[in-house]
C-alpha cells in the first residue's frame, strides 16, 4: 500500500469515528431546559424528566413545562419498587436501585445538556417514618453514588426528605397548573385571578389535603402555606394562601398496618395471650382471602405504646367480608374526638377551616383515584358517596375466588405475571374502600351528598404528580434573594430608560441647534479676501487616538437554585 492510499484509508477511518462520536453526542435544542425529579415514595420511586423551552414568560409567569417524550413519543418516566426507605438495612443495594432510574434519564436527555440538567431526589412519608440516623445513612449513600457516577447539575442538598406540608402544597400546585388556574382571566383592562381547586392525595404512608383560603384568622401558622406566581417585568403578581395538612400514618399501607395491630389489640383484650401464632377474623377482607403478618398489638392512638404487651405475634387475618363491621373497626383509627375551638377539627384533632362544598371542586390523587377506579367511580361517572358505598359492599360480599375470576375476565390478555401484579392492587379493595370513604366523609367532614370530587390520574394527558408542583415551586418561589434581584433589575431598566431618553433628547437638540447655526445672516459673513492667510509652518501636528471601549456582558448561568425554604412539617401524629 503506497503512502497516498494509506492516508486515504486513515482519513476515512477518522471521519467514521468522528461521525460516530457526533451521533452519540447529541446537542440539545437551543434554549431547551431539562430537570430530573425523583419522587421517592413509601411504596416506590418514580423518575420524571421535565422540559421546557426558554422564552418570554406569559402573564401567568410560569413556564410551559411538560414531561419529556422519548423517540417513540412516550413520556420519560421510570418507576421502581419498593420505596427508597425500605433500603435502611441494605444500603449496598441503593446504587443499583438509583441507577435503574437515572440511566433512563441519561438515555433520553441530549448529552450536551446533562451537565446543566438539575437533579432533585425528594423522599416523602416513608422516609419521614425512619429515624434521623437511618435517613442520613440512606441519603449519604444516594448522594455519593450520584456524584461519582453522573454528570448532572447536582448538589448534596438536592437529595433530601420533604415535609408533609411541601408534599401537599406541591400537589395543589400541580393540579391547578395543569387546569390552567394560574392564568388570569382578562376582562377589559382588569386582571382577574381565577378561583383554584382543592387537592386530596393519599399515598402509602400519608394523606394530604390542600385548598386555597381567604382568611388565616385563628389558623395555626404551620397549616398555612403561601405561593406567588409572578409574571415577567411588570405583569401583576398573584398571591395564594393555601391551607395544607399532611396526616402522617394515614396513608393506605400505614393505616392497614395500624388496623391489623388494632385487631390484634382487641383480640388479646378479649381472649388473652394463649400462643404467638393467632388466627383473627377480618371483616375488611373478602371471604376466602387471608393475609399473614407479624404484628405487635396497638391501641388506635398513633403515639400510644404497645398494649398489653410489646411482643410480636404471627397473625393470620381471615377474611369474612362484612363491610358494615369493617367501617366500625376503621373509625376509631381516625381519632374523631373534637377538642378544637373556635375552628372545628378534622380527624386526629387537626384544625380545618370551613370549606365551601357548594362551589369548591377537589381532585383526588393516588389512592383516591386507584380505589375509586376499582369501584367504577371515575369520570365521566360523577362521584357519589352512596353509589361508591353500594359498589364497595357488593365487592366485600363476594367470595375471593369469584372476585379473582371476575378480574381475569377484565384482563384476559395479561400474562400470568402481569395479571398477579394487577391483582395485588385489588386484593385489599374492601379495606381500601372502607377506609377511603371513612376518611373522606367522617375524617375530613365532606358531606355525603358532595359530588364535586374528581378522581384523577392525569390532566390534559400529563400524569398528575406532586413532582411537577415541586419543579414549578422551585422555578417561581419568591425568595428574598429573588425579590432583591428583581428590584435591582427593575431599577436598572428604569435608569437605562431615563438615560436613553435624555441621550435621545440631547441628540435631537444638537441637530436642531446645528441646523439653526448653519443659517448665518449674510451681513455676518466675512469675505475670504479680507482674511490674511495663516502661516501653519510652526504649528505642530497632533494625532488624536480614540480608544475603543468594549462592554463586557456577564452571562447568567441559567441554573435552578434549590431554595432551601423552611417549612413547618405538620405531619400530624
Amino acid at each position: 500500500m503506497n503512502w497516498h492510499s494509506f492516508m486515504k484509508h486513515l482519513h476515512a477511518i477518522v471521519l467514521a469515528l468522528i461521525l460516530c462520536k457526533m451521533h452519540k453526542y447529541e446537542a440539545a435544542p437551543v434554549g431547551q431546559n431539562y430537570v430530573i425529579i425523583i419522587d421517592a415514595g413509601s411504596s416506590g420511586s418514580r423518575m420524571f424528566v421535565y422540559t421546557w423551552q426558554s422564552k418570554a414568560e406569559s402573564i401567568s409567569g410560569l413556564e410551559d413545562v411538560e414531561i419529556l417524550k422519548n423517540s417513540q413519543g412516550k413520556p420519560v418516566v421510570q418507576k421502581r419498587t419498593p420505596g427508597l426507605s425500605s433500603f435502611a438495612d441494605k444500603l449496598d443495594e441503593i446504587p443499583k436501585y438509583i441507577s435503574s432510574l437515572l440511566d433512563v434519564a441519561v438515555e433520553n436527555i441530549p448529552t450536551s445538556a446533562l451537565p446543566n440538567t438539575p437533579l432533585f431526589i425528594m423522599a416523602t412519608a416513608g422516609m419521614r417514618l425512619l429515624s434521623p440516623t437511618q435517613q442520613d445513612m440512606i441519603w449519604q449513600t444516594v448522594r455519593d453514588h450520584v456524584k461519582s457516577h453522573y454528570r448532572f447539575d447536582f448538589k448534596y442538598s438536592d437529595a433530601y426528605t420533604i415535609s408533609g406540608t411541601e408534599e401537599g402544597l406541591f400537589g395543589w400546585i400541580s393540579v391547578n397548573y395543569l387546569l390552567g388556574r394560574f392564568r388570569p382571566v382578562s376582562k377589559t383592562k382588569e386582571i382577574i385571578k381565577q378561583p383554584t381547586d382543592g387537592m386530596l392525595d393519599m399515598g402509602g404512608a400519608s394523606m394530604q389535603i390542600a385548598f386555597e383560603i381567604e382568611s388565616t384568622e385563628n389558623l395555626p401558622k404551620e397549616l398555612v402555606s403561601e405561593f406567588s406566581v409572578r409574571g415577567k417585568w411588570f405583569s401583576p403578581e398573584q398571591n395564594y394562601k393555601v391551607y395544607v395538612t399532611s396526616y402522617l400514618g394515614y396513608g393506605m399501607n400505614a393505616l392497614r398496618k395500624r388496623y391489623e395491630e388494632f385487631l390484634l389489640y382487641l383480640y388479646i383484650g378479649r381472649h388473652g395471650i394463649q400462643t404467638k401464632k393467632l388466627e383473627i377474623e377480618d371483616p375488611c377482607l373478602l371471604r376466602g382471602f387471608n393475609v399473614q403478618n407479624d404484628r405487635v398489638p396497638h391501641a388506635p392512638a398513633l403515639n400510644v405504646p404497645p398494649e398489653p404487651t410489646n411482643e410480636t405475634f404471627t397473625v393470620t387475618y381471615k377474611g369474612t367480608g362484612n363491610m358494615t363491621q369493617c367501617l366500625k373497626n376503621v373509625e376509631p383509627l381516625l381519632l374523631l374526638n373534637n377538642h378544637c375551638t373556635p375552628i372545628p377539627c378534622a380527624m386526629n384533632n387537626v384544625v380545618q377551616p370551613q370549606i365551601d362544598f357548594n362551589s369548591l371542586e377537589f381532585y383526588g390523587l393516588s389512592e383516591f383515584f386507584y380505589t375509586l377506579e376499582t369501584l367504577k367511580m371515575i369520570p365521566p361517572v360523577k362521584y357519589s358517596y352512596h353509589e361508591a358505598l353500594s359498589k364497595a359492599q357488593e365487592i366485600c360480599n363476594t367470595n375471593w375466588d369469584a372476585y379473582h375470576a371476575d378480574l381475569r375476565k377484565e384482563k384476559p390478555d395479561l400474562s400470568e405475571e402481569k395479571f398477579e401484579s394487577f391483582v395485588s392492587f385489588k386484593k385489599l379493595i374492601c379495606f381500601k374502600a372502607s377506609y377511603l370513604l371513612s376518611a373522606l366523609h367522617k375524617g375530613l367532614h365532606f358531606p355525603e351528598n358532595y359530588e364535586k370530587l374528581q378522581p384523577a390520574h392525569e390532566i390534559n394527558s400529563t400524569e398528575l404528580q406532586w413532582s411537577l408542583g415541586a419543579l414549578l415551586y422551585k422555578l417561581k418561589t419568591s425568595t428574598p434573594e429573588a425579590e432583591h434581584n428583581r428590584k435591582i433589575l427593575l431599577a436598572f431598566v428604569i435608569i437605562s430608560g431615563v438615560v436613553f431618553g435624555l441621550t435621545l433628547l440631547g441628540v435631537i437638540l444638537y441637530f436642531i441647534f446645528k441646523k439653526r447655526c448653519s443659517r448665518t445672516p449674510k451681513s455676518l459673513q466675512v469675505s475670504n479676501q479680507q482674511i490674511d492667510p495663516v502661516d501653519t509652518t510652526n504649528i505642530p501636528s497632533t494625532d488624536v487616538h480614540l480608544a475603543n471601549s468594549k462592554d463586557t456582558n456577564n452571562t447568567n448561568n441559567n441554573k435552578i437554585n434549590n431554595n432551601n425554604t423552611d417549612f413547618h412539617n405538620n405531619d400530624t401524629r
